[in-house]
């Protein structure tokens, strides 16, 4: 539909962008849809981040275990085993979103996610950096976000492909032509 709107339009910016609006509006599509779960976990991350650090200062989860080879001790740093299993998680559940979502995208839109997924990479590299330096028990609390995300993802597009939910097609008024007019010569 966004497609169309852009052929359709292409002459005229403010156009495109009131019918583009309108679209989005008509199907509930919000352009910070993408940005508001991430603003809203930023502060529980920090929040998480200095509960995990200050029960592993005061020894409350020192000598805990968990899969005992894989993470030995949760308040222990620098686990490998574990910075891996994060990074490869947090892959697995950028690609298994991509892969759902591109059954529905536009060539430009597949495109635009392909740039994004080089954003993924790095974002994993960065987590992967944080488990590292952190409390193993901040990586577990990852892995396990991760794969509850990748085991979400994949009932929520197989549900999609049972029942894929109709697009609106915006009512949009047809472009204005200009008119040239004729200059009329006086003597």
């Amino acid at each position: 539909e966004l497609k169309k709107i852009q052929e359709r339009f292409k002459g005229d910016p403010a156009k495109l962008q009131e019918a583009q609006s309108r679209l989005m509006k008509e199907n509930k599509v919000s352009m910070w849809g993408g940005c508001l779960p991430m603003l809203i976990q930023w502060p529980l991350f920090i929040a998480l981040f200095a509960v995990f650090n200050k029960l592993a200062s005061d020894g409350i989860i020192s000598g805990m275990s968990f899969l005992n080879p894989v993470i030995p001790d949760l308040a222990g740093r620098n686990n490998i085993i574990l910075t891996i299993l994060t990074v490869i998680t947090m892959l697995a559940s950028a690609f298994v979103t991509q892969k759902s979502n591109e059954r529905t995208m536009s060539e430009e839109a597949k495109a635009q996610s392909k740039q994004m997924n080089n954003m993924n990479y790095i974002m994993s590299l960065m987590i992967g950096y944080f488990t590292w330096s952190s409390p193993a028990a901040l990586g577990l609390y990852w892995i396990t976000g991760n794969l509850f995300r990748i085991v979400q993802q994949l009932i929520m597009s197989k549900y999609e492909q049972t029942n894929p939910s109709p697009i609106i097609t915006a009512s949009l008024p047809e472009p204005e032509v200009k008119r040239r007019r004729n200059k009329v010569i006086r003597k």
